[in-house]
């Protein structure tokens, strides 16, 4: 799944959509394999979809994930993840302790995570591209007060 995950992004695919083709990709290869049933297929296509989300530690989102259907056996594939070197050891440790903390606990989780340096780098937001309105657009071009020498 990595690997065809990763084969699309380096293809120029967007990451959500790029994932969802990998999923596609090996799902419909084990089913020529191996006798499916659609139900298992569809959740393994939303714990793999969940992982992505499980990098958001900011805002909202978290709290949201907890909510999901799927969210222990998603927290589960995440753990082996970790526990297989794929991705680092700390997003599981940070998961464990939101999961099992209170709401003090989280919300300390919350602050600490976006404190780090990459929670700041995901933060900023592109620089405008232009005006906002016509109006906006004539004052910047120096055209608003209609007098000159």
């Amino acid at each position: 799944m990595l690997e065809k995950w990763t084969a699309y992004r380096a293809a120029g695919e967007q990451p959500i959509p790029a994932l969802h083709f990998a999923a596609d990709d090996v799902l419909d290869s084990q089913t020529e394999k191996l006798a499916l049933q659609r139900k298992i297929g569809t959740d393994m296509r939303d714990i793999w979809s969940m992982q992505p989300r499980f990098e958001r530690r900011n805002g909202k989102s978290p709290h949201k994930l907890l909510e999901h259907p799927r969210f222990r056996a998603g927290y589960d594939f995440l753990l082996l993840r970790c526990a297989s070197g794929e991705i680092d050891a700390e997003l599981g440790e940070w998961w464990t302790a939101f999961y099992e903390g209170d709401e003090i606990a989280r919300e300390e989780l919350l602050v600490s995570a976006n404190r780090s340096p990459e929670a700041g780098a995901k933060k900023k937001r592109a620089p405008r591209r232009g005006p906002r309105s016509k109006a906006a657009a004539g004052a910047a071009e120096g055209g608003g007060d209609g007098g000159g020498e």
